[in-house]
């Protein structure tokens, strides 16, 4: 990449400026103009004539008047009077009083141009596919852009007259290279990469995909098992969910307490009241009822929690 830093003079605009206004010069106008003072010319001198009567001093003030009228309107539409109201309209006048003018750091790319100017805090990137050709006329190498808009280069920025040469080819090259093959010069658009997630509760494994999130010891079991995403549950929600799924396996097993009860009363009763006695004498008063496994409510959690 080429780094080029130059200083925008007075006359460097005033170059601009004039090619600018040679560009957009309207021959209408200058057509209109005339045929408006030839016009006025026939009128107004024309009846002071056929008023004086033969006396051609009475002639003298109408062709000084029309003189003047012309000279107004042609000063009007000159390229010298677009010139200055431009400059004064744009505002490079008062630049020029602060001596204000900017300083322009153009960096030459393989993929295209970047135009900075720190002073104004403004940036201007032209990728070689969106630049049409350039120009060059007494003070600057001006840029045509694909959208009609131009961009100039001051030749102060070369060192010599080879420099501006190479750097016209480079321009050259780069834009016919871009017009045959546009798709090299497009600009990519980065696409920002998706966060990823890195929750500890729920990491996406599942049962069928023998994630360690949710091991089983079956495929029954793993079946069973749905996962429950308490992420957003708080710490509160988190302790129902976990007394809630407490209390349902405690009564899981209190059904296969009751379960095996019953299938031990079946066995008493085909084995006959002398084993029951049996059995009855060998617990003694010592056996004691096995206590219900005590369920806690989410409400109680909550609670508690707090």
């Amino acid at each position: 990449m080429r780094e080029l830093e130059y200083q925008l003079v007075k006359d460097d605009y005033k170059n601009w400026i004039h090619w600018n206004v040679l560009r957009n010069e309207s021959k209408k106008m200058k057509l209109f103009t005339l045929v408006i003072y030839v016009a006025f010319v026939v009128i107004y001198v024309g009846g002071s004539i056929s008023s004086a009567k033969g006396n051609p001093a009475a002639v003298i003030p109408s062709l000084g008047m029309a003189l003047i009228v012309g000279a107004a309107m042609f000063y009007t539409t000159s390229h010298h009077n677009q010139e200055r109201l431009i400059w004064k309209k744009s505002g490079l006048k008062r630049l020029e009083k602060a001596n204000n003018f900017p300083v322009v750091h153009l960096s030459l790319g393989e993929f295209g141009i970047v135009m900075n100017v720190p002073s104004e805090n403004v940036t201007k990137e032209y990728r070689y596919n969106e630049l049409s050709g350039i120009l060059e006329i007494e003070r600057l190498f001006l840029l045509e852009a694909n959208d009609k808009t131009w961009q100039f280069v001051a030749k102060s920025a070369f060192g010599s007259r080879e420099e501006m040469d190479e750097f016209m080819a480079f321009m050259e090259e780069k834009i016919a290279d871009a017009k045959e093959n546009p798709e090299k010069y497009e600009k990519i658009e980065e696409t920002p990469e998706q966060p990823e997630e890195d929750s500890a509760e729920y990491s996406g494994n599942t049962p069928q995909a023998g994630g360690d999130g949710y091991a089983s010891d079956s495929e029954e079991d793993a079946e069973e098992i749905e996962p429950v995403d308490t992420s957003n549950m708080g710490k509160i929600g988190k302790m129902a969910h976990i007394m809630a799924a407490m209390a349902a396996n405690a009564e899981d097993e209190e059904e296969e307490e009751e379960e095996d009860a019953q299938a031990a009363g079946t066995k008493d009763a085909e084995t006959g009241p002398e084993a029951a006695s049996d059995s009855a004498a060998v617990s003694g008063p010592e056996a004691e009822a096995v206590p219900e496994p005590e369920i806690v409510t989410a409400a109680e959690a909550d609670h508690t929690d707090l």
